[in-house]
């Protein structure tokens, strides 16, 4: 049985399980026993020495009905990702991505074992073709909060940017600064039922965010006077094939903005330390412009 459409996802929670052989990660920290690395998103898949299927089932939305598919095709595949996510219809959509244990299993093979699962509503399945497997069931990424998502290179990006700073000269860096700002302004509205009534406590889930999405790896901190500082040791504007910058502008402004909205003050940023010009880390200074009319005072425990 196949799906008659896939209409965007309201909630989406990705857990990765694990992967075949040796996965390329980025270790940026240590938290409990699990090293943090970046998300293993498939959009598509390249292994030309294994039978790889791609396996996306339709699911009731009840209690242990991902185990339970999990259960049937842990006995065909071994597993290289999965996620979940519930529907707007209230059911669930569960996506597998996994190498074949047996050369015999067909798509057809496979589908009939995921549909063994009595929570197993509908089930698709895709075979890699001369090694390439494609997602084919998604028509793009959605987050959690509904907002649509273009999954794009972090260099071939920082590559554009590079390129309107070339072509425009300092003005390029005004447009990304400006845009950042606003871009980063706007994030902060669109989140603003999460934060609370005290938003202003909240710059560590801010800059979590951000890193969450692949800004950068951030460490922030504040003091009492309002200033922000916010360091970046991977910042994405820095991952360019050449080096003809020295500032990262979208960045700087994507923090101004940020937390010129979560603290409702008129804020004045610099970046005193950048990669793009030899340094280890970019760090920015984030603090109240002069002569600005504060909307409110800062706390001084801002960051608690």
């Amino acid at each position: 049985m196949v799906f008659d459409n896939h209409q965007p996802v309201i909630v989406r929670a990705i857990n990765t399980l694990h992967s075949v052989g040796s996965p390329e990660m980025t270790p940026v920290d240590s938290f409990g026993n699990v090293e943090r690395c970046r998300k293993k998103e498939f959009a598509f898949h390249y292994s030309p020495d294994k039978k790889l299927v791609h396996v996306v089932a339709k699911l009731q939305d009840h209690p242990g009905a991902f185990a339970s598919l999990l259960k049937a095709l842990g006995t065909r595949l071994n597993l290289m990702s999965t996620s979940s996510y519930v529907l707007e219809d209230g059911c669930a959509i569960a996506s597998s991505v996994g190498e074949t244990l047996f050369q015999s299993d067909t798509a057809r093979s496979i589908q009939q074992a995921a549909s063994s699962s009595v929570h197993v509503m509908s089930c698709q399945v895709w075979e890699s073709h001369d090694g390439l497997l494609i997602d084919q069931f998604h028509s793009g990424i959605q987050s959690g909060g509904g907002e649509s998502y273009v999954l794009m290179h972090r260099t071939g990006l920082a590559d554009m940017f590079m390129e309107v700073r070339k072509v425009l000269g300092s003005g390029g860096d005004t447009i990304l600064y400006l845009q950042g700002k606003n871009y980063g302004r706007l994030r902060v509205e669109a989140c603003a039922s999460m934060f609370g009534p005290s938003p202003a406590s909240k710059l560590q889930e801010l800059s979590h965010i951000y890193e969450a999405l692949g800004f950068g790896s951030t460490k922030i901190t504040a003091n009492s006077a309002g200033e922000v500082k916010l360091i970046l040791n991977d910042d994405f504007e820095c991952d360019t094939s050449t080096r003809g910058g020295k500032t990262c502008s979208f960045t700087r402004g994507l923090a101004e903005g940020s937390i010129e909205a979560i603290l409702k003050e008129e804020m004045t940023s610099e970046e005193t330390r950048c990669r793009l010009r030899g340094d280890d880390e970019c760090e920015f200074v984030i603090r109240k412009a002069k002569n600005a009319s504060a909307k409110r005072t800062p706390s001084p425990d801002i960051m608690n």
